[in-house]
């Protein structure tokens, strides 16, 4: 990377109220505020340290993601963003960039960006054409939106109503949001195919939760044996093909010009 290539921040926050079954991020369950805590001040040393360490560069984005970012106490969330804020006054940038706003308020104020994403989010909206089309809005000509929804409707169970889902997808339904928008879909295609198996067992069958302590617990021997696995499997089998069914849709689409 040259001195002159902008950079990302990124707050990975591991903590979720419930572990949702098709979710494949580096997460756990919420251990409590002292762990928590810990974690917000680890945060605001390491960038504390980047700002101190790397050359002068343009910070193009600052993403809070991995768990559940919504459940961070108000306060942690603000000395992050107050670490990133002196971040970007050593680099010389306007603090100003950095905001939390509605995607109405966005909407409305005709801004556009390079890349929208929406990582889960769909799932969650009773209006999730509304919702769409100003992810849509959102994006310049040229730019990219990246999607990810849950996806088999046969999959949903009292899991998904638990956590808030109003249903899941499937490849027509996504299609079907994007008829109108002035978009072109660049890729639609599941992901997670191991994941099938089991969460259909868990909501028709046992009608028990999936034990997925082999990811989120201790990193006993046999848990890191079948990370590994995992890994291998979607790095040099799952990411080269494409399975008909999977946990997930990802959606990557172009906005047209005009």
């Amino acid at each position: 990377m040259t001195e002159t290539a902008p950079v990302a921040v990124s707050a990975h926050w591991p903590y979720c109220a419930r572990i949702c079954p098709y979710c494949d991020f580096n997460v756990v369950r919420d251990r409590g505020q002292e762990e928590q805590a810990a974690l917000a001040e680890a945060i605001v040393r390491d960038l504390e340290g980047q700002a101190a360490a790397s050359a002068p560069r343009r910070l193009s984005s600052i993403f809070f993601g991995g768990g559940t970012p919504s459940l961070m106490h108000p306060a942690w969330a603000g000395r992050i963003i107050e670490a990133a804020h002196q971040f970007l006054r050593a680099r010389g940038c306007d603090p100003g960039r950095v905001r939390k706003r509605a995607i109405e308020e966005l909407v409305a104020s005709g801004e556009r960006f390079d890349t929208v994403i929406s990582m889960d989010c769909l799932e969650h909206q009773a209006d999730d054409g509304t919702m769409f089309r100003n992810l849509a809005e959102l994006v310049r000509p040229g730019g990219r939106l990246l999607v990810t929804v849950p996806a088999m409707p046969l999959l949903f169970s009292e899991r998904d109503r638990i956590v808030g889902h109003h249903r899941r997808y499937t490849r027509g339904r996504l299609r079907t949001l994007v008829q109108g928008a002035p978009l072109r879909v660049e890729e639609l295609r599941y992901w997670n195919l191991l994941g099938v198996p089991p969460t259909f067992l868990a909501a028709h069958v046992t009608h028990r939760a999936i034990d997925e302590s082999f990811r989120y617990g201790e990193p006993t021997r046999r848990n890191r044996a079948l990370r590994a696995g995992l890994s291998l499997w979607f790095e040099h089998v799952e990411n080269r093909i494409r399975p008909p069914i999977g946990l997930t849709l990802f959606m990557s689409a172009t906005r047209l010009p005009g």
